[in-house]
C-alpha cells in the first residue's frame, strides 16, 4: 500500500483524493499490462489492488472475450473484492456467451434482481445472441421491448435482424425491418446489403436482388466479395452465363480476388457449358 500510494503522497495530493487517483492511477497500470500482452500480470493487478473500479473489469471481460479462462479469473476476482457488475459488464458478458440461449436469460435475470437497467447495447448485443442460438421469435420479442423502453434500434441492430432472419429465409420479418429502417431514415449499410442480396437471392427474389443492387449504386456501395459469390452462385443455379462473366469483369476491375466457392461453382458451370476455355 505505502509503495502504491506514494506517488500521491509526493504529489501533495489531497487525502480524499487518493481514492480516485489510486483508482485511475491502476487502470492506467492495467492498461499498460493489455498493451504488452502480459495476462498474468494484469490478473496479479486486480489481485492485489481492489480501488480497480467495475469500468475496468468491464473493458477486460470485452477484451478476453475470446479467452474462456482469462474471463473465469476476471469474473471471481470480479466477486472477491465484491464488484457491483453494471450495465457494461452484463453486455461484455452477454458478448461472450453469445448463442448461448440459456446462459444469455440468466444474466438478463441478474440484472433484474440486481436492478440493472439495460441500454440499447446491451439489447442489441442479446439480439445477436438469440439470432446465433435460433430464437427469432425471442430476438423478435426484445426488438419490440426496446421500443417500449424507448431506445432507437442502431444500425448494429438492424444489422443482426436481417442477417438472422435472411438466413433463416423469413422474408416476412425481413421485409418488416427493411421498411422500418426507411422509415427511420437508418442509411444501409455494405454488411446489410450483402445479407438482404444473401437472403434474396437464395429465396429467387431476382427482382429484390436487382433493387438492392440500384440502391448501392445510388449510395456509392462497391459489392463486397461476399456478395459476388452470393449473385454468382444464384445466377450459376438459373444458368445465366452472360450475367455472371458480367460479374466476373466487374471483380476483375474492382481487383476483388474470387475465393473457393467461386471457382467451384464457375468450373462447374462451365463444364456443364461446354465452355472448356473459359
Amino acid at each position: 500500500q505505502r509503495s502504491f500510494f506514494e506517488p500521491l503522497r509526493k504529489a501533495q495530493v489531497h487525502p480524499f483524493q487518493w481514492f480516485f487517483q489510486a483508482h485511475r492511477y491502476a487502470s492506467q497500470k492495467v492498461h499498460t499490462r493489455l498493451t504488452t500482452r502480459s495476462y498474468n500480470d494484469v490478473l496479479n493487478l486486480l489481485e492485489h489492488e481492489p480501488t480497480i473500479g467495475i469500468k475496468c473489469y468491464s473493458k477486460l471481460l470485452a477484451y478476453f472475450y475470446r479467452n474462456p479462462t482469462q474471463i473465469e479469473e476476471v469474473v471471481r476476482i470480479m466477486e472477491q473484492h465484491e464488484k457491483k457488475p453494471d450495465v457494461y459488464t452484463f453486455t461484455a458478458l452477454a458478448k461472450i456467451y453469445s448463442g448461448n440461449f440459456e446462459r444469455t436469460n440468466q444474466l438478463r435475470e441478474q440484472m433484474s434482481q440486481q436492478n440493472v437497467r439495460p441500454n440499447s447495447n446491451f439489447f442489441t448485443t442479446l439480439i445477436g445472441s438469440y439470432g446465433k442460438a435460433g430464437k427469432f421469435e425471442a430476438m423478435g420479442q426484445l426488438k419490440q421491448e426496446m421500443k417500449q423502453l424507448n431506445f432507437k434500434p442502431s444500425v448494429t441492430t438492424y444489422n443482426y435482424l436481417i442477417e438472422f432472419y435472411g438466413k433463416a429465409q423469413a422474408l416476412k420479418e425481413v421485409y418488416q425491418v427493411l421498411n422500418e429502417m426507411k422509415q427511420s431514415n437508418v442509411r444501409l449499410n455494405i454488411y446489410i446489403f450483402t445479407a438482404l442480396i444473401d437472403c434474396f437471392g437464395k429465396a429467387g427474389k431476382i427482382n429484390d436482388v436487382n433493387k438492392m443492387l440500384l440502391e448501392m449504386k445510388k449510395l456509392n456501395i462497391q459489392p463486397n466479395l461476399q456478395i459476388f459469390c452470393s449473385l454468382i452462385t444464384y445466377y450459376a443455379k438459373t444458368g445465366k452465363i452472360k450475367e455472371i462473366n458480367r460479374l466476373v469483369q466487374d471483380m476483375n476491375t474492382l481487383n476483388i480476388q474470387p475465393n473457393l466457392q467461386i471457382f467451384s461453382v464457375l468450373i462447374d458451370l462451365y463444364g456443364k457449358a461446354q465452355k472448356l476455355e473459359e
